[in-house]
This record gives C-alpha cells, sequence and structure tokens, in this order.
C-alpha cells in the first residue's frame, strides 16, 4: 500500500498492522501518530515527517527513513537493524534500549538524542553533527563515528570496542567506565574529555588533541600515544 505526499496521519493511532508487500509512505506526514504492534520491516519512509510520533517496540529492520524528520518521537525498544537513516534530522528524539545492530546514521544531525541502552554494534555514524547525544550504557562495538561532532555526548559506561573515532569531535565528552579496546581515536578533537576508570586498553590516540583530559584510573596498556596532545591530562 502506498501513502502519498500529500497524505497526512496527523495525531493518530495504527494498532496491530502487519503489511504483506512492501509499505511505501514516502513524503507522507505522520506527526503524532502512535504505531502500535505495526510491522514495517523494509518499509519506504524516506523524507516522511514522524515528528512526536510513538514507534516505540516496532520492527523497522531494513527500512529507509532517510532524510525523515524525527523531531520529539519515541523508539524506545524499537527493532532497527540495518535501517537506513542517512541525511535524517532528530531532536529530543529517544531510541532508548532499541536493537539498531549494522543501522546507517551517517550525515545526521542529533541534537538531544538518547541511545541509551541500545544496541549499536557495527552502525556508521560517519559525519554526524550534534550535540549531548546520550549514549550510555550502549553497545557500539565495531561503529564507525569517523568525522562525527559530537561535542557533550554521554558515553558512560558504553561499550566502544574497535571503534573508529578517527577525526571525531567529542569535546567535553563522557566516557567514565567506558570499555573501549582496541579502538582508534587518531587525529580527534578530545578537548575536555572525561573518561575516569575507563578500560582503553590497547587504543590508539595518535595525533588526537586531548587538552585537560581527565583519565584519571583509566587502564591505557599498550595504547597509541604518539603525537598526542595532553597538556593538563589528569592521569592520577
Amino acid at each position: 500500500f502506498f501513502f502519498q505526499a500529500e497524505d497526512g496521519i496527523r495525531d493518530y493511532k495504527v494498532t496491530g498492522v502487519q503489511t504483506c508487500a512492501l509499505p511505501i509512505f514516502s513524503g507522507a506526514t505522520l506527526v503524532g501518530a502512535t504505531l502500535e504492534q505495526v510491522t514495517l520491516t523494509r518499509a519506504v519512509l524516506a523524507d516522511v515527517d514522524l515528528s512526536t510520533a510513538a514507534v516505540s517496540s516496532e520492527a523497522l529492520d531494513g527500512a529507509d527513513l532517510r532524510r525523515a524528520r524525527l523531531h520529539g518521537a519515541d523508539f524506545t525498544g524499537a527493532s532497527l537493524a540495518d535501517v537506513q537513516l542517512t541525511g535524517a534530522r532528530f531532536e529530543e528524539t529517544v531510541f532508548d534500549g532499541a536493537a539498531g545492530d549494522g543501522s546507517d546514521w551517517r550525515g545526521c544531525e542529533l541534537v538531544n538524542v538518547g541511545f541509551e541502552g541500545a544496541s549499536l554494534k557495527d552502525a556508521r555514524f560517519d559525519a554526524v553533527r550534534g550535540a549531548r547525544v546520550s549514549f550510555k550504557k550502549a553497545d557500539l562495538t565495531g561503529a564507525v563515528l569517523a568525522r562525527a561532532e559530537l561535542p557533550e555526548s554521554d558515553l558512560r559506561e558504553a561499550v566502544l570496542d574497535r571503534v573508529d573515532a578517527r577525526g571525531a569531535r567529542l569535546r567535553d565528552a563522557a566516557m567514565d567506565e567506558a570499555h573501549a579496546h582496541d579502538a582508534s581515536f587518531g587525529g580527534a578533537d578530545l578537548h575536555g574529555l572525561r573518561a575516569p576508570k575507563a578500560d582503553l586498553r590497547r587504543s590508539s590516540f595518535a595525533g588526537a588533541k586531548a587538552p585537560y583530559a581527565d583519565l584519571s584510573h583509566a587502564r591505557l596498556e599498550g595504547c597509541i600515544m604518539s603525537d598526542a596532545e595532553l597538556f593538563m591530562v589528569n592521569l592520577h
């Protein structure tokens, strides 16, 4: 079935729908809609406006949400494996506990977005822009954050093993007790990073700028620090 761009579902509730063919909502307005027990696997939702919609605990695996507007939407616990979200815009959006392994967020704008406890293994966050994003206790194993601009983000207790964050801007981010084995932060801006008790073994900080970072009680065995800027770093 199809919803054309001029169609609008505003503040509406859709319950118990499972599509038997590829659902296409391209350009539709679903502002404030509530989707309960709806399966939208591989749905085409490009350019859709889902602002303030409630899509929690729904199946969106493989869906196309490129360039969608998702301000204030609630995706708590949603299944988002391999979802395409490139160029989408998020503000005050919640993805807590979502399962988004392999999802693609490249070039997205993220402001005050929550991914607390989410599974984001091998997800792509290349060149995302935003601030105050929470990845607290999220699993980002193997994720790519290269050139991402995420100042003041919360990565406390997150799993960051094998993360590629080369050239990322993570100024004033919090990584308390994060687990980041074999990660790459080469050339990253880590000014004011707070990472006390973080496990950073075998990670590379080559060429990173980390003045005033707090690495107190962090595990740094096997780390590469060549050409890193470590002015006034707390290592005690």
